[in-house]
């Protein structure tokens, strides 16, 4: 006959087993925030070169707003003057969404916890081989990186830090070129005289 000890070791057993499953493999346990994962763990998000991207249009709250890449490799705004961008700042851009890398692949069934349903910010991607769509969702509970979800892979994390970049960077201000501060005329301290004033004298 089993003994009672036995009995509870065994219940005690079998619900840390539930509850391991729950924690790993359920759609909470999924969104649950994980431990440290290695950069190497995952491809890269986005498996584009620099000079691979043509054009790249972010909607948020905001509006609209875009870039492109000229004929002659130069990048402006997709507005209807072809205003010319900062062509080093979009060199930062692209290499920050080279190198996006998933922290974590969660499970593309809880697509409305991650706010991924009705992104608040996507960005529309297009390359030399095709054209994607990246959904920015809500942070992580620890607040240390965004659910995104690319076309209709399974959702990842990314680091918030450089997804912010990113986000800060897709805007008319920021990526304007810089212009020059005018240098304020030198006016000379010594050797030149103010001429007098000439005095006509009354008829």
């Amino acid at each position: 006959m089993i003994r009672r000890g036995t009995l509870i070791v065994l219940a005690i057993f079998v619900l840390l087993i539930g509850v391991t499953w729950y924690l790993e493999w359920s759609p909470a346990g999924q969104a649950r925030p994980r431990g440290t994962v290695t950069a190497t763990a995952f491809p890269k998000l986005i498996n584009l070169g620099t000079g691979q991207f043509v054009k790249i249009e972010m909607k948020d709250s905001s509006g609209t707003f875009g870039i492109q890449r000229n004929l002659n490799d130069t990048w402006s705004f997709t507005d209807a003057q072809n205003t010319p961008a900062d062509q080093g700042k979009i060199q930062q851009l692209l290499a920050a969404l080279s190198g996006l890398q998933p922290m974590a692949v969660l499970d593309i069934n809880a697509l409305a916890s991650f706010g991924l349903v009705s992104a608040n910010q996507i960005l529309t991607i297009q390359s030399s081989n095709g054209t994607f769509v990246l959904k920015v969702g809500k942070l992580t509970p620890t607040s240390g990186g965004y659910y995104i979800q690319v076309d209709n892979h399974a959702p990842v994390v990314v680091d918030k830090t450089s997804m912010d970049e990113i986000l800060t960077s897709m805007n008319r201000q920021a990526l304007l070129p810089a212009t020059a501060t005018p240098v304020p005329a030198q006016i000379p301290t010594g050797g030149v005289e103010t001429p007098s004033p000439v005095l006509t004298p009354a008829p």
